[in-house]
């Protein structure tokens, strides 16, 4: 992706559940985030300052690193970085969750490659000791987020075949619905984490993250034709 896209990637390590449970990963990329603002401030490592352009970062993941893209671009919200500039966030495949199931769930709850049951099983893991699927950290919308925080540009992308599209366009929705600058992508097909192993929707997705970096343009929800 970084020579597609090319861009610099700083690919985030963080704690892991049940070990160490939600809170913890975002609180490891927001730490990776000071790191960057650091790097920015006073230019410790040469190849950075060679390389990157703290201007125009862009905080992505995918699947759970997708939640955790959420988070830690709305807690960044509320900080100046300065001169590091978030310019977008990027939301591969989001994983949320909540109590009332969605049709998209509904409709794949024995989807081979996430099962509801399976997803079910990840949460109770990762969300804080006797929290349920409701709590912010599975269910973002049951706190929902302000506009006047400096929301940057979003895109969110996800397939038809996934059990959890239904949440990434509600998200969507909830974007538009604030005025917050999002390009979206729902495929038709394809399955929760099919760049893992197909390298269509791979390059799909590059060329899509490419396009947004290099577009200041955000248009609302956009759905393909195309297909893997």
């Amino acid at each position: 992706m970084s020579a597609r896209v090319q861009a610099v990637v700083a690919s985030v390590n963080y704690r892991l559940a049940p070990e160490h449970p939600l809170p913890a990963a975002y609180e490891d990329a927001f730490d990776a985030i000071s790191w960057v603002h650091y790097q920015a401030r006073f230019q410790r490592d040469l190849w950075l300052e060679q390389f990157a352009d703290f201007s125009r970062v862009f905080i992505m993941g995918s699947s759970a690193g997708a939640n955790i893209a959420y988070h830690v671009s709305i807690r960044a919200s509320y900080y100046n970085f300065g001169p590091l500039k978030i310019q977008g966030v990027l939301l591969d495949q989001p994983f949320f969750g909540a109590v009332k199931r969605t049709s998209s769930e509904l409709r794949l709850i024995e989807d081979a490659h996430l099962p509801l049951y399976m997803a079910d099983a990840f949460w109770t893991l990762a969300l804080p000791f006797q929290a349920n699927r409701d709590h912010e950290f599975s269910n973002p919308f049951s706190c929902g987020f302000e506009r006047d925080q400096r929301l940057p540009r979003w895109f969110v992308k996800d397939e038809e075949g996934d059990p959890m599209v239904d949440r990434a366009k509600e998200l969507v929705r909830k974007l538009v619905v604030k005025k917050v600058p999002v390009v979206s992508r729902f495929y038709p097909g394809g399955f929760h984490g099919v760049e893992m192993v197909n390298m269509t929707a791979a390059l799909t997705l590059f060329q899509d993250v490419k396009n947004f970096i290099y577009n200041n343009d955000a248009a609302e929800v956009e759905v393909s034709d195309g297909s893997y």
